[in-house]
């Protein structure tokens, strides 16, 4: 994905595509999926955390056979932002700390 910012096809097609490229970096640990299920089940999990990274995955189905597609996209205007610390004031209730709290999240 270094030189697009979309990729479409099937688990299968990806699993392939990063197979190459991925021997030389691993020694055949468990970190790798073998099969295109567990790479699509792994995509799954990591698709809330990729999305703070700017990659977006979508998995739908296509054809009269309702064939799997994923679609991995970046999109160029680079990573979500999120909320770097969260204050320790501990709130009781008052409209004046519950004010002062949402203020910090607006900055």
């Amino acid at each position: 994905m270094v030189d697009r910012t979309m990729w479409t096809g099937s688990a299968s097609d990806l699993l392939r595509l990063c197979a190459a490229s991925a021997r030389d970096a691993t020694s055949g640990g468990t970190a790798w999926a073998k099969n295109p299920r567990a790479l699509a089940g792994h995509l799954r999990r990591a698709q809330t955390f990729l999305r703070t990274l700017g990659i977006e995955i979508t998995f739908s189905r296509e054809g009269r056979t309702g064939t799997r597609i994923i679609r991995v996209s970046t999109g160029g205007e680079g990573p979500v932002s999120t909320v770097s610390a969260v204050s320790s004031v501990r709130y009781n209730g008052s409209k004046d700390v519950r004010a002062s709290i949402l203020a910090g999240v607006r900055d």
